[in-house]
């Protein structure tokens, strides 16, 4: 592992530089990004999360991303947010390569999971600071956990994964009860005392393939929920039926039951430590239970982006299904299987379009881009199978908490199938490579006969071949991006604002921009926008009535809340509104393939009194500058 350093640092220099014009020439109007270095400034301040100000997500992110500006006296500014985010986008990279390294004990599929997890965590650049980013970089955390420890310090690993869950937990509580699922059920399917006994493995497998019916209850009606169900569903069933009630392995098996408690007093501190830090500064209970559990439960109901995947992917995860069985018949017969070049060609030939796939980098254009994630799903279950070679250095508790972060992960995806959906897909990368490894393993066994015979190794062939597509890996990854996000941040214009002018965007956006904040500075002591555009706060220099915002406000704040604000700004001289009718439509119907909402905004104080007492003076672009009426 210490010869991969060096390697390893020039793709992180590599991942800096192409992350940096990607991440410094993005900003997408609906403002995400706005509204959560908003929230995050507003706590450094001193305001108490989730009453005083209002995040969907979890305290943990507020406590880490705020506690380093804090402790470094620095400012939340655009520049600011995107510098962690780029750190966050290079971590998940490098996380996913070590893993991959250390799980196959081969550098150049370490290398080649850094660059597919960058490409695949792009998305995160659409978003800065998104919480989403974060939870992929702690459940991956997860997985390296089970990969370097389990085996050789099971009790150091269980407390270390009980610690990621808990922070996963209270960043985002949907992803972190995936994760959770995961790791229940690859204990329950590994750990010996509860493999051997019928009920544990079945129990939670049941339990597990249910969940994405029981999370897309509203929308089952619909047929992509439908096939997004299933896919995940028929994923978990092949992943059950290969490993449930499975012969112990005669490899170490990792956690006892004393790493299972470890496991769970990991959980239980670090879920103290992080809630009593934020009871500490100022969140009440009631307010922490609306803000983790009430809030983000609404968000359905909110703004959904359908999923994006064929239908055919549900049948192939049924044949997956069928295959899964007939090796495990085959397992459980106890009949020896040898060495065979054909299954060891299968397998590598499943590895790379789990591997490639998550980041839709294809060395033949199989399927269009967005379904990239969707199959993986068909195919994950074989990184719990060990080739007729043996294990390897992958311990079943591994094997199969790979895949089940994964499958279970893609409902990270759900509601909103956007950028979620490609760093959902970070998770498989460490599958996609360990069925490539075993794969490659088999067929170095397999290949010494054939090799005598005809005096080239098969499994040459196939080195050589692999190492011509990590070339075009790295190319696809890093070196074309790279060339058209430089050109990008070339061609565009920096935003004239303070902590913003490392930001370069193209120049009519610049122009906009500039122009609807120098209105705002010459015209207005204070704003209120329609919906909500956080980051003119950020780039005015003026700050927000209330510590109350959010993007999408016209449907996830209540009237009391509405009304604060609107009691915040009367008093206020020259106070002004910027409105921006086409961004409100975009919330109100969704971006295709969004699902509009049956009804427009209602009509509670805030919109009432935006739209009740303020005219139009000036229009810059799609955004109107509002004054109050005479």
């Amino acid at each position: 592992m210490a010869r991969g350093v060096p390697a390893y640092g020039a793709l992180a220099v590599a991942f800096a530089v192409v992350g940096y014009f990607k991440l410094f020439t993005n900003f997408r109007d609906y403002d995400d990004e706005g509204y959560i270095a908003l929230s995050v400034r507003e706590f450094v301040a001193g305001g108490s999360l989730y009453g005083d100000v209002y995040s969907q997500y979890g305290p943990f992110l507020h406590e880490l991303w705020g506690g380093l500006f804090a402790i470094s006296g620095a400012e939340v500014t655009p520049g600011a947010v995107r510098a962690l985010s780029l750190a966050t986008w290079i971590g998940i990279s490098l996380t996913a390569g070590i893993v991959v390294h250390r799980l196959t004990r081969r550098m150049t599929l370490g290398l080649a999971g850094a660059l597919v997890a960058f490409a695949a965590a792009g998305k995160i650049a659409a978003e800065a600071l998104h919480p989403a980013g974060l939870v992929t970089l702690l459940g991956l955390g997860v997985g390296a956990a089970a990969v370097m420890l389990s085996d050789r310090r099971p009790r150091i690993a269980m407390g270390l994964t009980g610690m990621l869950l808990a922070a996963m937990v209270l960043t985002k509580v949907n992803v972190g009860g995936f994760a959770i699922a995961a790791v229940v059920f690859s204990l329950a399917t590994t750990v010996p005392v509860l493999a051997r006994r019928r009920w544990p493995g079945l129990a939670v497998a049941a339990v597990c393939i249910g969940l994405p019916f029981v999370l897309m209850w509203p929308d089952l009606g619909e047929g992509w929920a439908q096939d997004f169900a299933l896919i995940v569903a028929f994923g978990m069933a092949a992943l059950a039926i290969a490993v449930v009630r499975r012969p112990p392995a005669t490899e170490p098996t990792g956690p006892d039951g004393r790493a299972l408690l470890a496991l769970g007093a990991g959980f239980a501190g670090a879920f103290a430590l992080i809630v009593a830090g934020i009871l500490i500064v100022g969140t009440s209970i009631g307010d922490l239970v609306e803000g983790v559990l009430i809030e983000p439960m609404g968000q359905g109901d909110v703004f959904t982006v359908v999923a994006e995947l064929p239908r055919a992917v549900v049948d192939l995860t049924l044949i997956g299904c069928v295959a899964a069985f007939a090796i495990r018949r085959r397992a459980d017969s106890g009949q020896p299987r040898r060495p065979s070049a054909a299954a060891a060609i299968a397998r590598i030939a499943a590895g790379l379009v789990v591997l490639l796939g998550t980041a839709s980098i294809m060395p033949i254009e199989l399927v269009p881009a967005p379904t990239g994630l969707g199959l993986a799903a068909p195919l994950a279950w074989l990184a719990a199978c060990p080739p007729a070679t043996g294990p390897g250095h992958a311990g079943p508790y591994a094997r199969v908490l790979l895949p089940a972060l994964a499958l279970l992960g893609m409902l990270h995806a759900y509601p909103v199938f956007g950028s979620q959906a490609g760093l959902a897909a970070v998770a498989f990368v460490p599958v996609g490579a360990l069925v490539l490894s075993d794969g490659l393993r088999e067929l170095e066994a397999s290949s010494t006969a054939w090799a005598a015979a005809r005096g080239v190794a098969l499994a040459s062939v196939v080195a050589v071949g692999l190492g011509a597509l990590m070339v075009k890996l790295a190319a696809q990854a890093v070196v074309q991006p790279g060339l058209s996000t430089h050109k990008a941040w070339a061609d565009a214009r920096p935003l004239p604002f303070g902590g913003a002018t490392r930001v370069r965007l193209p120049p009519d956006l610049t122009a906009t921009y500039t122009g609807v904040v120098a209105q705002l500075r010459l015209r207005c002591d204070g704003f209120v926008t329609l919906p909500g555009m956080n980051s003119f706060y950020l780039w005015t220099g003026i700050d927000p009535p209330t510590g109350l915002n959010t993007t999408s406000w016209m449907y996830l704040l209540d009237d009391e809340q509405q009304q604060r604000i609107v009691d915040a700004v009367r008093p206020v001289r020259r106070l002004c509104a910027v409105r921006n009718d086409s961004l409100l439509d975009w919330w109100v119907n969704g971006p295709p393939p969004g699902r509009p909402r049956a009804s427009p905004p209602p009509r509670r104080p805030l919109l009432r009194f935006i739209e009740d007492e303020f005219h139009t003076v000036e229009q810059i672009g799609d955004y109107q500058i509002m004054v109050r009426n005479p």
